[in-house]
């Protein structure tokens, strides 16, 4: 369908929470006018349709439009709306996309409860304390540190990064957001402390990754919005902690106890 003349872009397909584009380049075909679009077909490239249909690689000519309203109609979904100037485009909104929109407010909803839930039981407790702990532990190896921002700590030979995550009930799991101007610039001096909720809400727990074990982490973990995305799960089957990305890690040896005291 595309019009060839037009070199300066391709077909691209965007997708979208509540909707999915094509945009192929060029507009109506000629001599085919808005009027008629739908109703009568108009063929932009004869040679290359021509040769499909011999080959038995498209089934009917001029039907594409009427067999999409159709498709999504017998499926219940919304109507396309086509758009057409200087390139050819197909917006599909996607059915799920309230549901989807209802499930992340819950989503949000439980998260604010849980932070205030902590913010009430442990007024005194902030990420930054946490670090701070983190940091305590770890000056018999690394010496003294600074703290940058709420989650870093400068040593004079090293960096721990240190990501906090209460203990969601529902999927059993922690669950870490890890911004790209780190992941990016991570460098071998870099570690990673994975501070955790412990599951009775009894206190806290934390893993440290030095820097090939943080970058393990990071090439296998999924990305969104520039962030890597760390989950770390407790197994129905054996009621194992790991983490779903990289199970072969020991969670459970390497885990340790954080205190705040």
């Amino acid at each position: 369908h595309r019009g060839y003349l037009e070199q300066s872009t391709q077909v691209m397909v965007k997708i979208f929470d509540d909707r999915v584009e094509s945009h192929k380049p060029g507009g109506l075909p000629k001599g085919l006018s808005p009027e008629e679009f739908g109703k009568r077909s108009g063929c932009r490239n004869s040679l290359i349709t021509g040769l499909l249909l011999r080959c038995d690689y498209i089934a009917k000519v001029g039907t594409g439009i009427e067999r999409i309203h159709g498709a999504l109609e017998r499926e219940k979904c919304p109507a396309v709306n086509i758009c057409f100037n200087t390139m050819f485009t197909l917006k599909f909104p996607r059915p799920t996309f309230e549901k989807d929109s209802e499930s992340r407010k819950q989503t949000m909803v439980k998260t604010r409860v849980k932070i205030l839930r902590l913010i009430t039981e442990n007024p005194e407790i902030t990420k930054a304390q946490l670090a701070e702990a983190i940091g305590e532990r770890l000056k018999d190896e690394f010496g003294l540190f600074r703290r940058k921002g709420q989650s870093q700590l400068v040593f004079s030979k090293a960096r721990v990064l240190c990501k906090f995550s209460s203990f969601d009930d529902d999927q059993s799991r922690w669950f870490w957001g890890v911004s790209k101007i780190y992941w990016e610039n991570w460098e071998s001096t870099d570690y990673l402390a994975l501070i955790m909720e412990n599951e009775d809400r009894n206190g806290y727990s934390f893993v440290i990754l030095d820097s090939d074990e943080a970058m393990v982490l990071f090439n296998v973990c999924s990305e969104s919005n520039g962030e890597k995305k760390i989950n770390m799960r407790i197994y129905a089957d054996d009621n194992v902690v790991q983490f779903q990305e990289w199970k072969e890690y020991d969670v459970e040896t390497h885990s340790q106890p954080l205190d705040l005291t």
